[in-house]
């Protein structure tokens, strides 16, 4: 290779990189064959640096989305919870639709219910819409948490003990419902109703739920 085919070849390469093609041209045309020799391995260089900067970032994105990537062994407290649709496939928890359902059919509270006698108009409290209204106790009286997202959008959030004070859980989401579980005021005031901030995707650490409302004993 001649001297201006090397010289072709390493403005095409360079000039875009390190500095504008005029320059480089002028640079080894003054120092000579020393200065393509240098120049040649700030190339080599480069490339070396961009192959290896395109295998750090293959790396991370390998990593991001591998099995290792869950933060499921943080403590609960600053763990992302998951939300209605994640949660049915983590068994650290329950959807709230699910955890009422364990409440009436799995829980001792809810074979107990079952097997009270009747009211005095000859019929039962129907034990999901008893075991709904139990949930939001247990959360009220600070014997669980309920994690949600605030105003329906982005990450779920542990939800107060006091909100109970004010709200519950509306039985049309949870009771043969396919959409996450959404929090309603408990008062009908018009103005307090607007004001009120909903949380939906509720979920329960599962552990939580069978600590409260043990497994009925067959």
């Amino acid at each position: 290779m001649t001297e201006a085919h090397t010289i072709s070849w390493l403005v095409e390469r360079l000039g875009g990189l390190l500095l504008p093609a005029g320059i480089i041209t002028a640079f080894i045309r003054f120092y000579g064959e020393l200065s393509i020799t240098v120049l040649s391995m700030v190339f080599a260089f480069l490339l070396f640096l961009s192959f290896l900067a395109l295998l750090m970032w293959l790396g991370y994105k390998r990593e991001a989305n591998g099995p290792h990537s869950s933060l499921d062994n943080l403590p609960s407290r600053i763990t992302p919870i998951p939300g209605e649709i994640e949660a049915r496939t983590k068994r650290r928890y329950l959807t709230a639709t699910d955890a009422i359902r364990c409440i009436a059919d799995g829980s001792g509270w809810g074979a107990r219910l079952r097997a009270a006698p009747l009211n005095q108009a000859g019929m039962r409290q129907n034990p999901r819409f008893a075991a709904a209204d139990e949930l939001v106790r247990g959360a009220r009286d600070g014997e669980l948490d309920i994690f949600g997202r605030l105003n329906r959008t982005g990450e779920h959030l542990l939800i107060s003990q006091q909100y109970w004070l004010y709200a519950t859980i509306e039985l049309g989401s949870v009771i043969g419902a396919t959409q996450p579980a959404v929090t309603i005021p408990i008062s009908s005031h018009l103005g307090q109703r607007k004001l009120f901030t909903p949380y939906d995707g509720l979920c329960v650490e599962r552990s939580d739920l069978i600590r409260v409302w043990p497994e009925r004993h067959s």
